[in-house]
């Protein structure tokens, strides 16, 4: 087949319709269409963050290794070898690039009760805080 005829055309628009998209390939015709969306206020979906921490304190020999996430309340202490659970609580404070307090979802301080599945807050809040909005270019 060296081109796609008429019967192919006709054929391709009554399966598919008016905006099909008629290729020769090597098995013969393909008929095809293709559709563009733009997702509404995607500024609104919302964004789950959670995060944690490994310090090593003893320059890598791994003696005193810190870690802790939001899903965790106790950090934990200890070597390579072990960790126990440390007194104290990770708070995970949300600040802009010059270090100022940012809201995401009503605060900026976030402790494990709030954080425990995650901080979440919306698209638009995040990118505030980041000083962008979607509309930048």
């Amino acid at each position: 087949v060296q081109s796609c005829n008429a019967s192919a055309r006709k054929n391709c628009d009554e399966v598919i319709g008016t905006n099909a998209e008629l290729k020769l390939r090597s098995a013969g015709c393909a008929c095809s269409q293709r559709h563009s969306y733009l997702a509404q206020n995607p500024e609104q979906q919302h964004i789950n963050l959670i995060h944690g921490y490994i310090v090593d304190t003893s320059y890598g020999t791994g003696q005193t290794i810190y870690r802790g996430t939001s899903g965790v309340e106790r950090p934990l202490i200890g070597s390579s070898e072990g960790q126990q659970p440390e007194d104290g609580r990770m708070v995970t404070r949300i600040q802009r690039k010059d270090g100022t307090a940012c809201v995401v979802n009503g605060k900026s301080d976030w402790y494990y009760t709030d954080a425990r599945r995650g901080i979440s807050g919306t698209l638009q809040e995040w990118l505030a805080c980041a000083g962008t909005t979607l509309d930048d270019s």
